[in-house]
């Protein structure tokens, strides 16, 4: 079974072709607020390649994709090419205070925590 696990793994590391990155990793907010983020995304391939954007959000946050001031679902990059977008969400009006979790992905994925309260009322 730990030889299946191993394989699958390095099957994964190199079918990921191209990855995503950011410096950040957890993030406090408001209900309401729109949170920015700087997200590098890279060719890992030695030919050129179109790359797919998507998040995962929880019901209610609403996210997009930036790139030279225009939302992009894609982006094409040379290779070894790597570019940096930015990664707007949206934090519903009516968020509870509690912890959520934001997934963006570029064949890899990078998980952002997001802490939503009032500053009054911070979060335990």
């Amino acid at each position: 079974m730990k030889m299946r696990l191993v394989a699958i793994s390095i099957f994964l590391a190199l079918a990921l072709t191209a990855s995503i990155s950011c410096d950040v990793y957890e993030v406090n907010a408001v209900p309401g607020e729109t949170l920015k983020f700087t997200v590098t995304v890279k060719n890992n391939e030695d030919y050129e390649k179109v790359v797919q954007l998507s998040y995962y959000a929880p019901k209610g946050f609403t996210g997009r994709f930036l790139y030279e001031g225009k939302i992009v679902e894609s982006l094409k990059l040379n290779s070894s090419e790597e570019r940096n977008v930015e990664f707007q969400l949206d934090v519903p009006v009516n968020a509870e205070d509690g912890v959520y979790f934001v997934t963006i992905h570029a064949d890899g994925s990078h998980t952002i925590r997001v802490n939503v309260g009032y500053p009054e009322n911070p979060i335990k």
